[in-house]
């Protein structure tokens, strides 16, 4: 048998001395060891020992002893750091009285600034934020418990650090709107904005989807401190499929990679922001260029332990699994569904044109059109996006007017929709008139009156060229529709604002980057405006010989002495607006901000779809079991349909000003 091992002891701090017959080594949470000890170190040492004796006696609950310890510790002289914990001790006797009003202006003189020790000045917040708890203050208690989180940091498994994270969040449900808005007007914390979102979450959500609500916060505040066991106890696991390992199979190092980059990003974004105290292990298997090899990479998958495949990516690679296999663990393609394979343990989402190109069907149909009229790009893709979204135009009932298609090569579209609008058959009609009564004649050409909305199925350089020369030929007031492909993911209203009143459908999370635009111009033009109406600043004149001929401003130049005794200029207000102005600097910013390195781009998208399919993992099977049910993830909207494509329910947004601005869902669109 197996010797049996000893129990394993707990490590107990000591206190080790040096004296002339050896050393001595003494508990260090013993108090009546530590005040003994005291009597025979040093002055300089003593008072040490007497502090970490009296917290000791505060802890076990003996207050009087520690008074009386204190008044001995009165008769030393002591350090800085010493005074601060003497000052804090007297705190913590007074919290410990119920003298919450006394304690509280004890730690008030205190200037914080100058404590050297951490722990120190965690105990003095920490006695002030109960303190202040008690008297009823929620705000003056969390100001003191953000101070105490911040000087913790991130520390994973924290026990002080998740019980002081529970206060906060506890505290900061209780507060009213008005409470809210002064701590958002007079605390200063970088976590703040997190904390009151997460707050509002709680307040806000329901157990159905607290889950998905806390995987959402997770995604907009990525560099939160909160602890993970904090969310965890929140979480409701509801009606959720659990694997543990997924394959994620992409083809890294094949012309798609890019593509599949941007996929696979998003997915482990999301899989980092994962609030289970067990996630997934994620596998990534590189399937390379030919997609043959992703059925050998799918039974690799399944050997080496995965219960969910996420991949392959793409129609051909899809196909060429499913033709030689039927998925033997629940699988998500990243490619639609061949009807002839559905399976109960199969899915496919993707970003289908043809899909969008179904849905701006329903979505003009629904805002009143029936006269369609369709303006394509003459390619393979621009025919599918058109064929699709005439089948279901029909199938609803409603007629197509034309279906023409314009060369992807030339700029001057000039004679293509003339004719595609039927103006040239009115000029035609004038001429001929003209001729016959011979006198030249002052007329404006109509198009055909028999279409009332018009289909572009068209990307976003083509857009900008094709619709303004169509508004330009008398469509104007014709309203146009398009697939997602219009908008570049960039918002830009100088180059986007020939595509005013164009409506497409898009991710909301693509439509998301155009209030990140808004907020920086409107603190643009806020620093700008604080430039023009900044004090004039005087100066006493000084030598050319100490600022050579430079030509400074006085209206918006403060000078500052600095610590070489050189003159400088500096200005805050334009040294922002510089910063602002500055493209690496907000390259910088929105990737502090965002993690998103491929924010204001097209593959934004497939960043996008990353994150929905992480998401959507667990779900799949009850949403398919209730296929009229909507996840509304941090990306999109989806629903599955009952063979296991994952639908895509769009975001309906309009160019104004040049910009993508979201259309209320209960407004009908007008001419």
């Amino acid at each position: 048998m197996p010797e049996p091992q000893p129990s394993p002891v707990e490590e107990q701090e000591v206190i080790t001395h040096a004296f002339e017959n050896g050393e001595q080594i003494i508990a260090a949470d013993n108090p009546w060891e530590l005040l003994e000890h005291s009597k025979v170190v040093t002055e300089r040492e003593a008072p040490a020992l007497l502090i970490r004796a009296i917290n000791a006696f505060i802890h076990q609950g003996q207050n009087f002893t520690a008074q009386s310890v204190v008044e001995i510790l009165m008769d030393y002289s002591l350090t800085l750091d010493e005074g601060f914990s003497l000052q804090i001790i007297h705190a913590q006797l007074a919290e410990a009285a119920s003298e919450y009003a006394r304690a509280i202006k004890l730690l008030s003189v205190l200037d914080y600034n100058q404590i050297q020790n951490i722990e120190t000045k965690k105990q003095a917040l920490s006695i002030l934020a109960n303190a202040q708890i008690a008297l009823g203050h929620p705000f003056d208690a969390t100001a003191a418990l953000l101070d105490i989180d911040l000087l913790t940091g991130d520390v994973a498994g924290n026990a002080e650090q998740l019980e002081n994270q529970q206060k906060i969040l506890q505290l900061l449900r209780t507060m009213d709107a008005l409470q809210v808005s002064l701590l958002r007007e007079n605390l200063f914390n970088p976590h703040l904005d997190g904390w009151l979102a997460l707050a509002n979450t709680m307040e806000t959500t329901t157990r159905t989807y607290i889950d998905v609500d806390l995987e959402h916060w997770r995604l907009a505040y990525p560099d939160h401190p909160v602890q993970s066991q904090l969310l965890a106890q929140y979480a409701g696991r509801g009606e959720r499929d659990e694997y543990r390992q997924i394959a994620l199979l992409l083809p890294l190092t094949s012309p798609y990679g890019t593509v599949a980059g941007a996929f696979y990003d998003g997915f482990m974004q999301a899989h980092s922001n994962n609030i289970s105290l067990n996630p997934p292990l994620v596998v990534l298997y590189d399937v390379g260029e030919e997609p043959y090899l992703s059925s050998f990479y799918y039974q690799a998958a399944v050997n080496e332990g995965a219960d969910f495949v996420v991949g392959p990516l793409g129609r051909q690679a899809a196909d060429a699994l499913l033709s030689s296999r039927q998925p033997e663990i629940t699988t998500l393609l990243i490619a639609e569904v061949p009807p002839e394979s559905r399976a109960d343990n199969l899915f496919g989402i993707s970003l289908s044109p043809e899909k969008e190109a179904r849905q701006i069907a329903d979505k003009a149909f629904a805002d009143g059109r029936r006269q369609a009229t369709v303006f394509r790009s003459q390619s393979k893709w621009g025919e599918r996006v058109a064929n699709a979204f005439v089948s279901q135009w029909e199938l609803l009932g409603g007629t197509v007017v034309k279906n023409k298609s314009f060369p992807n090569d030339i700029s001057d579209y000039t004679r293509i929709i003339q004719k595609f609008l039927g103006l040239d058959k009115s000029i035609a009609r004038a001429r001929l008139l003209e001729a016959q009564i011979d006198t030249n004649l002052k007329f404006a050409p109509r198009r055909n009156d028999d279409m009332d909305m018009l289909f572009l199925a068209a990307n976003a350089d083509q857009a900008r060229l094709v619709v303004p020369q169509l508004r330009f030929f008398q469509a104007h007031n014709l309203p146009i529709y398009a697939t997602s492909y219009v908008y570049s993911g960039n918002p830009n209203p100088a180059l986007d604002a020939d595509l005013d009143g164009l409506i497409f459908g898009d991710m909301k999370w693509m439509l998301e980057g155009v209030s990140r635009y808004k907020l920086k111009v409107a603190e643009k033009r806020a620093l700008k405006s604080a430039l023009k109406t900044a004090p004039k600043v005087k100066h006493e004149e000084t030598s050319t010989a100490e600022h050579g001929d430079r030509n400074v401003n006085v209206n918006e130049t403060a000078f500052v002495q600095g610590n070489s005794g050189s003159l400088t200029t500096t200005n805050p207000v334009r040294d922002k607006i510089s910063d602002l102005n500055n493209p690496e600097h907000e390259a910088q910013e929105s990737a502090n901000k965002t993690r998103n390195p491929y924010q204001n781009s097209t593959l934004n998208r497939l960043y996008a779809l990353g994150i929905q399919s992480y998401q959507l993992i667990p779900r799949l099977n009850l949403l398919r079991s209730k296929n009229l049910e909507r996840f509304f993830g941090r990306a999109m909207a989806v629903s599955v349909d009952q063979d296991g494509s994952v639908v895509r329910h769009p975001a309906w947004a309009k160019f104004v000003s040049g910009l993508a601005e979201p259309i209320d869902p209960l407004a009908q669109q007008q001419p």
